[in-house]
Formats: structure tokens, C-alpha cells, sequence
């Protein structure tokens, strides 16, 4: 039996059940922020009424990782397949050409760009 196909195997299952923790999670974290106006300062405090245990990342076997920022957004993160805590930094290490979630130092749950308030384009008076 070769080694090989089963460790890239169990290396994506690994990935597609820390994508669907991190999905979970954000949910939870959404219907929080919908339901009280806010985000929760830890994810504890979403155990029992939006998830019923705390999310794992599977990538070390502990919880995900989620730190409420001081605007009021939050960060929620993997440690990635090294398994090391880079504190949420998805950068990744070298330049990639076609960058994605796990590229990064740590695997972060996008979070939406604040939108550039454009100005709107005038109206021409209407006649009557």
C-alpha cells in the first residue's frame, strides 16, 4: 500500500472539515452579531445557543482560533497545515501567483472589505 495517496486524502478531509468548522462558526458569529448588535468577545459564548460545542481545527485538534478586534470586527482563524499559531496572518510566506485561504501563515475566514462610499451620479432636473 502506498503511503502517498492516503496522506493527501486524509490531508484534504483534514481541510474540507476546518472549512466547515470555519463556516459554522462564522454563521454563528453573524447570528450573534444579528440577534445582540455585536460580535462575542470569545467563541465560548456562542456554546449553546448558536453552536452546540466549540468549533475544532482539525489541523491541531483545538479549538478555531477568534479575536474580537477593537473596530468591532473580529478574526477567525486555523493554525494551517503547519500547525503553528501565526496570531491570524494570512499572508503567505513567499509571493503566490494564484493566492487562496491556504496559502497563508494561518487559514482566516474572509471578511468583507468596508465599502468605499462612491458618490452618486447626479440626476438631470426633471421637466414637467
Amino acid at each position: 500500500m502506498k503511503i502517498e495517496p492516503l496522506r493527501r486524502a486524509t490531508a484534504s478531509a483534514f481541510r474540507c472539515e476546518t472549512l466547515r468548522e470555519l463556516t459554522v462558526a462564522a454563521i454563528a458569529l453573524k447570528r450573534q452579531q444579528l440577534r445582540y448588535g455585536k460580535p462575542p468577545a470569545a467563541l465560548s459564548a456562542l456554546v449553546p445557543e448558536f453552536l452546540s460545542n466549540l468549533p475544532c481545527d482539525y489541523m491541531d485538534g483545538k479549538p478555531l482560533r477568534y479575536r474580537l478586534n477593537r473596530d468591532g470586527s473580529f478574526r477567525l482563524y486555523s493554525v494551517g497545515e503547519d500547525g503553528r499559531d501565526d496570531g491570524g496572518d494570512p499572508n503567505p510566506p513567499v509571493k503566490e501567483k494564484y493566492p487562496n485561504l491556504w496559502n497563508g501563515h494561518d487559514v482566516v475566514w474572509p471578511t468583507p472589505q468596508p465599502r468605499k462610499k462612491s458618490p452618486l451620479p447626479k440626476r438631470p432636473p426633471v421637466n414637467n
